[in-house]
C-alpha cells in the first residue's frame, strides 16, 4: 500500500491510530479495493451523491450504531429541547 506522509495534526485520533495498526500489521483490510473503487465511482456519480460512504459490513454497523446512540440521546431529551422556544 502507499500512503502519504503522516500529519502530526492526526497523531492522536483515531485517524492516527488506524494508520499505527496499518503500519504494524494489526489492521486486518477486509474489503476488496477494486469493489470499493467502483462503489466510490458509482456513488459520485450519483444526482444525489452522499456526503460519506460507508464501505464494508464493520463499517456500516460501527456506523449505525453510533447513529443509534446519537438519536436515541436526542429523543430521551426531546422535551427539554422544544420546551426553550418562545411559543412554549
Amino acid at each position: 500500500m502507499v500512503a502519504p506522509q503522516s500529519m502530526e495534526a492526526y497523531d492522536a485520533t483515531p485517524a492516527g491510530e488506524i494508520r499505527r495498526a496499518i503500519a504494524d500489521g494489526r489492521f486486518e483490510a477486509k474489503g476488496d479495493p477494486v469493489k470499493m473503487a467502483q462503489a466510490m465511482m458509482e456513488a459520485a456519480e450519483q444526482h444525489s451523491a452522499p456526503k460519506r460512504l460507508a464501505l464494508g459490513a464493520g463499517c456500516y454497523t460501527s456506523i449505525r450504531k453510533a447513529l443509534a446512540e446519537r438519536l436515541a440521546t436526542l429523543d430521551a431529551f426531546k422535551e427539554v429541547s422544544i420546551s426553550v422556544d418562545v411559543d412554549s
